[in-house]
């Protein structure tokens, strides 16, 4: 048994391990060194910092790849999205990366990990878009880490942070000083992929790939080494390098992708393999019949048949490609961008391959309807949708025109037959659908009459063995009672309900003999029925050839519309495939025909100038006869001095910049109410340049000049009507139509003014009235400025303010009250010879007068502001 540890023994072994314990955790203090301190240090940054932190990263870096919806009809992303949602619902992770990586760097400052903390810290500011301080934190690290992985692995960050940032350049300068650094192989793949993202965000595919080619040899066997063959194969699919792509597609196949994955590049390797004999076919087609009989591919059906029309369009059979893009939108119930890629696919067969342009419009709508907005082809796909409708609405107009033109223009005999042609086809259609309606309705009958609960027997009145009557069955009692209707209509249940007139009698029996109305012997009369029904064809036909004849422009006038409207679509058909649609060459046939048909017509000209530059690099001939045409013909046309002349367009310009300038002045002048000066410079600029792009803006402010000074209401209207014809594609005419409806609306105050009289009595006390725009001022801003006004001016009158409203546009502020004409017209120049009032009122629109109380209460009755002037101007102003 051993002895017992001396008490003084025992304290001297506790005390030496104290002393070691406060010896040790001393070295942990952040800024020690040492062999102690350094393995402290190290380890607790690595693992209670670094790698916490990295995990929160991780789970934000999943959550990106998982909220990724690939699209892949289109060139998938090197990286995904950063996701502004994705990051918001991952703050909390990304808020602890921070913090977990900021103590590892506060308190570790001298770890081997720091520099990789600043990393972290870093990347989270970039997930967040916080892309000036990213771009700091990678910087730093750059300057002042002494390990060249880690620099350049920052580095390699800072670049991706100046993509996100969209400062191309500045990642452009990053990657070419890499260039000249010697970096691990993961560095190397990092790099490799970010540059390729570099120029993905810039569409440089050749580069892309390149990169992508280049990091693919440090890459691991998985879903992302995968996925990247998968890039690369369909960027050589775009470029048309069909076996490269198909190389790609394979090597994706063999690198253990994902099902899905696997799933496309399967699909988009028969796509790109070359078939050279009908067994290739055969195989490629059994092989996508393999594929939609799958159960492990139900959600990919729409893709399988969006494919398969490909396949089928490739080879030149359109009839197949197009009813496996029907199926495929069919199939396509949950993923709507797939949908409407193959409403895309359609619309531009039936536009660009079968020219079946109603159809093709469709398409478009049915496409831009389903697809979502954040597709890149979005925008130009809405736009060709526009410019479509208005295509097929000339070519309808064309097509329909025609033809009324040409029934309209033959004799009635001709006509009639025509119309009957027409007739018999809607009959005839008519007679099909009612016949597939008895078809579909007589076979809901056989399925629902009868039917027990095994799916077997028939209705027999009563209830069946081991079945349901028909009465309990609610599906079959629907049906029958929709036969009913459809038979007899929705009649009520009463007795006698076959017949429509049913006696005076209130239960509808019969006469008072007893005998039943319209019937004899019991027996329904039906003869009368019957022939009225055989006279009726004939009647509705006529009715429907008097409706048709109604149709047609009979009269000259409305043939003359009729070719007004050919005459612009055939203008504007042209315009649309040369502008629009940038198919210069089909827009020579609508063209050409305008010309022909319609040789006076106001787009001559212009059509005359787009068929000489449409011709210039097809028929050097055809071009030099059109431009002949145009300047023999019409040499004063803008079109016809642009070919005579290549600089006129310049030299017009620098003449409407001179004129602009002028203009400005003479508009300066109108303003300041200088009409004189005004007019001169106005009269000038139309003499200096007679012919520019201004021209109908000095010709507008003219008009306003001369009605400042003539001040004749009808002379003005008929200026801005001659303006109007003069100037019909003028940017001014919305401007002018305003100026005249105002003028209108003037001339019907200026009648109601003048039917106002007045009374010359003077003798009695008067109010001073200040007028005002409701819409431009509150009664406070200027009552106040009165107020102030006559407590300045006039402190011992006791003079009072009140506030009216006069009508809907207009109200009033009175000052009260002066006991004489004298002293309210004393008020009254007081008041505009006031600067600091009138600069306090400036910004309103009004104008004020003194008027006798009597005089007022006509004022104010009459509603109108304008009755006023002229008395007030005779008997207050020029009476002085």
């Amino acid at each position: 048994m051993l002895a017992p540890v001396p008490p003084i023994r025992r304290l001297f072994r506790a005390f030496t391990l104290l002393l070691f314990f406060v010896a040790l955790f001393s070295q942990c203090a952040p800024n020690k060194k040492g062999f102690v301190a350094n393995r402290y240090h190290n380890l607790t940054s690595h693992y209670n910092c670094w790698f916490i932190a990295k995990e929160h990263l991780k789970t934000v870096d999943e959550a990106l790849i998982d909220g990724h919806t690939n699209n892949y009809n289109r060139i998938l992303t090197v990286f995904p999205l950063l996701d502004s949602g994705v990051i918001q619902s991952n703050k909390q992770p990304l808020s602890d990366a921070i913090k977990k990586a900021s103590i590892g760097i506060t308190q570790h400052p001298h770890s081997n990990w720091t520099d990789d903390n600043f990393i972290l810290v870093g990347k989270s500011r970039m997930y967040q878009a916080e892309f000036v301080d990213a771009i700091e934190t990678f910087k730093y690290v750059n300057t002042k880490s002494e390990d060249d992985n880690t620099r350049h692995a920052a580095l390699i960050y800072l670049m991706r942070t100046f993509i996100e940032a969209g400062e191309y350049g500045n990642a452009a300068s990053v990657s070419d000083f890499l260039k000249k650094e010697d970096l691990s192989r993961k560095n190397l793949r990092h790099l490799f992929l970010t540059r390729a993202h570099l120029y993905q965000s810039q569409d440089n595919l050749d580069k892309v790939v390149e990169n992508l080619v280049s990091a693919v040899p440090y890459m691991a066997r998985g879903n992302e080494k995968a996925r990247i063959f998968f890039i690369i194969g369909q960027i050589y699919q775009q470029l048309g390098l069909d076996a490269e792509a198909y190389y790609h597609y394979q090597q994706c196949t063999r690198a253990n992708p994902e099902y899905e994955l696997f799933f496309y590049a399967r699909l988009n390797m028969n796509q790109v393999a070359i078939l050279d004999e009908s067994s290739d076919l055969k195989r490629v087609r059994k092989y996508y019949n393999k594929l939609l009989r799958d159960d492990k591919n139900i959600d990919f059906r729409d893709k399988i048949y969006y494919e398969m029309g490909r396949f089928e369009q490739k080879q030149g059979n359109l009839d197949l490609a197009i009813d496996h893009y029907k199926s495929s939108a069919a199939s396509s119930t949950s993923n709507p961008r797939q949908k409407s890629y193959a409403f895309w696919e359609l619309g531009k067969i039936y536009f660009n391959e079968i020219k079946d342009y109603p159809l093709a419009k469709a398409y478009y709508d049915s496409t831009v309807q389903v697809m979502p907005k954040d597709e890149e082809a979005f925008a130009a796909i809405e736009q060709r949708q526009k410019v479509l409708a208005e295509f097929v609405e000339h070519m309808t107009v064309i097509a329909q025109t025609d033809s009324v033109l040409h029934l309209a223009n033959m004799d009635s005999i001709a006509r009639v037959a025509i119309f009957n042609e027409i007739i018999e086809a809607e009959e005839k259609e008519a007679a099909e659908r009612a016949k597939a309606e008895r078809r579909r309705a007589a076979t809901q009958s056989q399925t629902f009459a009868g039917v027990d609960e095994a799916g077997t027997g028939s209705f027999s009145g009563g209830p069946q063995a081991g079945g349901v009557w028909y009465f309990y069955n609610p599906t079959a009692v629907g049906s029958g009672r929709t036969s009913f209707v459809r038979k007899w209509g929705d009649r009520p249940l009463e007795n006698n309900w076959r017949r429509s007139n049913k006696g005076l009698d209130e239960g509808g029996f019969g006469d008072e003999e007893g005998n039943l109305e319209g019937s004899e012997n019991g027996q329904e009369i039906t003869a009368s029925t019957e022939g009225n029904e055989a006279a009726s064809p004939e009647a509705s036909r006529a009715a429907r050839r008097k409706e048709l004849l109604a149709t047609l422009p009979l009269t000259p006038e409305a043939q003359q519309q009729a070719y007004q409207k050919l005459e612009f679509a055939y203008y504007r058909l042209g315009n649309i495939y040369r502008a629009d649609l940038e198919e210069p060459v089909n827009a020579i046939d609508p063209f050409e025909t305008l010309l022909t048909r319609f040789d006076t017509s106001t787009y001559v000209p212009e059509v005359l100038y787009q068929l000489y530059l449409i011709y210039q690099p097809i028929d050097a001939d055809k071009s030099t006869y059109y431009r002949n045409q145009l300047v023999n013909q019409y040499p004063n046309t803008l079109y016809a001095k642009v070919i005579l002349n290549p600089n006129y367009q310049e030299e017009s310009n620098a003449a409407t910049a001179q004129a602009k300038l002028l203009y400005a002045q003479a508009y300066s002048q109108y303003q300041g109410k200088a009409w004189t000066e005004a007019g001169t410079l106005v009269d000038r600029g139309l003499k200096e340049y007679p012919e520019n792009d201004f021209t109908d803006n000095f010709e507008l402010l003219k008009i306003l000049i001369e009605a400042e000074q003539a001040q004749n209401i009808y002379t003005y209207r008929f200026a801005l009507e001659e303006f109007k014809k003069s100037f019909p594609e003028s940017e001014l005419l919305p401007y002018a139509d305003r100026l005249l409806s105002a003028s209108q609306s003037v001339e019907e105050r200026i009648k109601k003014a003048q039917a106002v009289r007045y009374v010359e009595y003077f003798g009695q006390q008067h109010l001073f009235v200040l007028v005002y725009d409701v819409s431009q001022a509150e009664a406070d801003d200027i009552t106040q400025q009165i107020v102030a006004f006559n407590q300045a001016q006039f402190p011992d009158d006791n003079l009072t303010t009140a506030n009216l409203i006069l009508n809907d546009q207009y109200s009033l502020v009175l000052v009260n009250q002066f006991a004489t004409k004298e002293s309210a017209t004393a008020y009254y120049r007081a008041f505009i010879q006031d600067d600091s009032t009138l600069n306090g009122l400036q910004r309103f629109n009004f104008h004020n007068f003194v008027i006798t109380k009597d005089n007022f209460q006509i004022f104010f009755a009459a509603k109108e502001p304008d009755s006023y002037k002229a008395f007030f101007q005779k008997h207050y102003l020029q009476s002085e």
